[in-house]
């Protein structure tokens, strides 16, 4: 799989699903998991993006350790994607705006445990692995790419 087919296969469900669970490491070392809203930008190709209260746990898990993997997966599970990369947090306003504009028809849980709607950032996550898998098929295919 390229890039282009991996971010194809990330879009189609991401709409689907509308959410992912993303894993981060915590100060244990041990694996942290929760439920995260994401989104795609077509201007950022290899990214996976999403909000979060700059005050979260995760945001000081991936200060110390940036290393995160991602898990999509279909309500059929006919798919299910799972994604390796590094996270990248940002303030820029810019950007927090596109990535609202994408996701925020998908907040409702994120405004409940995040009243402030003026105190956000945006975690990117850039793309090192992504393997798909098909349980009912049993197709499997897998892409590495480089974090330049």
């Amino acid at each position: 799989m390229n890039m282009q087919e991996v971010m194809a296969e990330l879009s189609a469900t991401i709409t689907e699903a509308k959410t992912a669970i993303l894993a981060t490491v915590d100060e244990h070392k041990s694996p942290s998991m929760r439920w995260i809203t994401p989104g795609l930008l077509s201007s950022v190709p290899g990214s996976i993006f999403f909000l979060t209260s700059p005050a979260s746990r995760k945001i000081t898990h991936l200060r110390n350790n940036p290393s995160v993997q991602w898990s999509l997966q279909t309500a059929s599970l006919q798919k299910i994607i799972n994604v390796d990369g590094q996270a990248r947090i940002h303030e820029s306003p810019g950007l927090i705006n596109e990535v609202l504009e994408t996701v925020a028809s998908r907040l409702t849980t994120f405004w409940k445990v995040n009243p402030d709607q003026h105190s956000m950032v945006v975690v990117e996550t850039r793309i090192s692995q992504a393997t798909l898998f098909n349980p009912l098929s049993g197709e499997h295919k897998q892409a590495s790419f480089s974090l330049e």
